[in-house]
C-alpha cells in the first residue's frame, strides 16, 4: 500500500500546441530581459521568466512521456532541449538564486529543483547532450540579444540608405527624360513645334 503522505504529482494536461506556443512566448523574454537597464528590474525580471520556464520545463517533459503524444514526441523533445539550456543561461548570465524559486514554490508545483544547475533531468531521454567544446562555446543569451538590436540597427539604416539611394536613382531618371522631351521639341522644325504649330492651310492656292 502506497504512503497517503506521498507528494501529489501536478499534471498540466497541456496540447502540444498550447505547450508549443508557451515557449515561444517564454522564450522571447529572453532577450527583453536584457534590454533592461534597471538591475534590480533586471534581476526580477529574470528571476519571473525563470519561475515560467521552471513550469514550462515540466509541462513538456509531461507530454513526452505521454503515450498519446508519441508522433510529436522528437519536436517535443526538441522545444524541451532549447527550454532546458535557456534555464541555465538565465542562472548563469543573471546569477539567480534558485533557492527562491524553492522558497516560493509553496505548493510543491516545482517538484524537486535540485538538479537545475546541473542535468535538467534525470531521465535519459530527456537529457540535453553538450555538444559544445570549451573552444567552442556559444554566446551568452545577452550577448545575442546585443548582437541581435546591433545587426536590427545595421539592417534598418541599410535600408534607410538603400531607400535615399533608390530616391536619388529617380530623381536622376526624372531629370534626365526632361532634358531629353526638351531637347526632342528643341530638334522639330518651328512649324511643328509644340503649343506653336503653324501648318498651310489646304486653300492656300485660293488666297486663304
Amino acid at each position: 500500500m502506497q504512503q497517503q503522505d506521498q507528494k501529489k504529482i501536478h499534471k498540466y494536461h497541456l496540447t502540444v500546441m498550447s505547450a508549443m506556443k508557451w515557449a515561444k512566448h517564454e522564450l522571447n523574454h529572453i532577450g527583453k530581459i536584457a534590454s533592461v537597464e534597471d538591475p534590480d528590474i533586471q534581476y526580477s525580471y529574470a528571476m519571473s521568466t525563470l519561475n515560467g520556464m521552471l513550469h514550462l520545463r515540466n509541462a513538456l517533459r509531461e507530454l513526452v512521456s505521454d503515450p498519446a503524444y508519441s508522433f510529436q514526441r522528437e519536436d517535443l523533445l526538441r522545444t524541451h532541449d532549447q527550454v532546458v539550456r535557456a534555464i541555465k543561461h538565465l542562472i548563469k548570465d543573471y546569477s539567480l538564486d534558485v533557492n527562491t524559486i524553492q522558497l516560493f514554490n509553496t505548493r510543491g508545483v516545482l517538484g524537486d529543483l535540485s538538479n537545475v544547475k546541473g542535468t535538467a533531468s534525470t531521465s535519459p531521454s530527456m537529457q540535453t547532450v553538450n555538444t559544445r567544446s570549451a573552444s567552442n562555446k556559444q554566446p551568452t543569451w545577452a550577448n545575442v540579444s546585443a548582437a541581435k538590436l546591433a545587426a536590427n540597427k545595421v539592417a534598418a539604416n541599410k535600408v534607410a540608405a538603400n531607400k535615399v539611394a533608390a530616391n536619388k536613382v529617380a530623381a536622376n531618371a526624372n531629370a534626365t527624360r526632361a532634358r531629353s522631351n526638351t531637347a526632342r521639341i528643341n530638334a522639330r522644325p518651328a512649324n511643328v513645334k509644340r503649343n506653336n504649330v503653324t501648318r498651310k492651310s489646304p486653300f492656300w492656292f485660293l488666297g486663304f
